[in-house]
């Protein structure tokens, strides 16, 4: 059994400044730790396209990343934010009908669906980095 625990940091400015990934293994004496330093970026130029609101609403959910560690997708007036666990809630903009990134941060989401439409999980891909979660509710 593993723990997970993220610390993220952030500068004077209240900017995210890295994140820290540790995972306890549970039952032995191991201990891993990353640091993922956040490269200082310039404000995105991406430009936002529209999407339909029943594409945005079948985007809405949980999906966990790594045990423990859930993204939950909300939908306000048109717009998607995203929370994960243990941090507050952001916006996140369309780059195309499934593809969203973050303002705030480098980083962005992308919806996967199955043949038949359905959303089945998401892929955060951030520093380099990408991860999988599962659609749990």
């Amino acid at each position: 059994m593993s723990e997970y625990e993220l610390v993220i940091t952030k500068n004077q400015n209240h900017m995210l400044k890295s994140i820290i990934t540790l995972l306890f293994v549970v039952g032995l004496s191991s201990v891993s730790y990353s640091q993922t330093p956040v490269a200082k970026t310039e404000p995105s130029t991406t430009q936002d396209v529209s999407v339909e609101p029943a594409v945005l609403q079948s985007y809405v959910g949980k999906y966990e990343l790594v045990p423990g560690f859930i993204l939950t997708v909300a939908r306000y007036d048109g717009q998607l934010k995203v929370q994960a666990t243990g941090q507050q809630e952001f916006p996140v903009f369309p780059k195309s009908k499934n593809v969203f990134y973050y303002k705030v941060v480098e980083a962005q989401l992308t919806f996967n669906s199955s043949k038949e439409g359905k959303v089945e999980s998401v892929t955060l891909k951030q520093n380099g980095q990408e991860l999988t979660g599962k659609k749990v509710e």
